[in-house]
């Protein structure tokens, strides 16, 4: 008797933090530009001279409008690719790959790990965050070699982990 697929890991499960980061910090430099860099514009003006009021706008609004767009841009794209992925899920467009998983750190100082089941390869990274897969079950449990896993990916994007459950021996 085989055992059934649990669901030990599902990047829709993981808030995209990253996600909301960058909106976040677009919002405080638009307030510590608007409260903050005008008055201390004009006071390094009164202390130090105009030039300074001058190099101070020259450089100080370049890079106001330089870091809002990183983050418009950085929101706008990774919005889009989650977005993307969870699209794609629904609609059952992705790959699988099932079996027995080998697990290789490439270096013992490296965080950097590549996982094969089923004859695919994935990397990822045990410090990764927001939605990606970083070797850790939802469980508490991580990846190990031998575990039996179905893995449900899109572009070697790891969006599903599935671990068999192997059923209680009888002992009676």
């Amino acid at each position: 008797m085989e055992g059934d697929w649990i669901t030990v890991w599902d990047f829709r499960d993981a808030f995209p933090w990253d996600l909301a980061i960058a909106p976040a910090l677009s919002i405080m430099s638009i307030l510590i530009f608007a409260f903050y860099a005008r008055g201390f514009l004009f006071w390094l003006s009164d202390v130090f001279g105009p030039f300074w009021l001058w190099t101070g706008r020259v450089f100080c609004y370049p890079t106001f409008v330089l870091g809002l767009f990183v983050g418009i841009a950085a929101t706008y794209f990774g919005t889009t690719h989650y977005l993307g992925q969870r699209s794609a899920f629904a609609n059952g467009d992705y790959a699988v790959s099932e079996g027995m998983a080998t697990v290789i750190n490439p270096s013992p100082v490296s965080a950097e790990q590549v996982l094969e089941v089923g004859g695919e390869s994935f990397e990822y990274s045990v410090h990764e965050g927001a939605f990606n897969f970083a070797g850790r079950f939802t469980d508490g449990g991580i990846v190990r070699t031998g575990m039996n896993l179905r893995i449900s990916y899109i572009d070697g994007e790891i969006l599903r982990v599935e671990r068999r459950e192997q059923p209680e021996a009888d002992t009676a």
